[in-house]
Formats: C-alpha cells, structure tokens, sequence
C-alpha cells in the first residue's frame, strides 16, 4: 500500500476513534478545515502538519528507515557504478 494513503487512512482512524470532526481537528490543531481534509483524502502532508494533527490525538510522527536488503553482505556492484567510472577515466 502507498504510504500517502496509509497516512490518510490512519489520520481517519484517529480522528474517528476520537470522535472528532475534520473542523474540530483543525482548530486544534490550528490549521484550516481544508488542510485536515486534503490530509484524509490523499496523505500528501508536510512533517509540521502532520505533528500539528498528531498532537491533536496525543501521537507523535516517528519515522522508521528500515533497510531492504542485507547490509552485511558486499553491495552488488551497478550499472551507474560502471558508468561513473568511465566518467571519472574520461575526464582525466
């Protein structure tokens, strides 16, 4: 699932588990009704207003960087890794 729609459908969640509007949220949280809207409907908000509408529901945003592969592993070698190289050769 996108992440932009995960978010959406988690501010939701919180704001009907509190039982809250979207315009009771935004006075709240001090942003305008549509801002809380555009948040549920597409996830597509800045990492302020997101804490803004966290506070609102006593969250914090944390942010987990997990990695996709093994780093213990030597890293395999890319084609813009070759690519680099003959740059690097050509320019001297």
């Amino acid at each position: 699932m996108n992440l932009n729609v995960q978010i959406a459908n988690r501010l939701i969640d919180l704001r009907e588990a509190a039982g809250l509007t979207q315009g009771e949220v935004a006075r709240r949280a001090g942003l305008n009704q549509a801002t809380v809207h555009r948040a549920e409907t597409n996830g597509r908000i800045t990492y302020e207003t997101l804490s803004k509408i966290a506070h609102v529901y006593l969250c914090s945003v944390c942010i987990n960087l997990v990695p996709t592969v093994d780093l213990s592993s030597p890293p395999v070698k890319s084609h813009t890794d070759d690519t680099a190289q003959r740059m690097e050769r050509d320019e001297s």
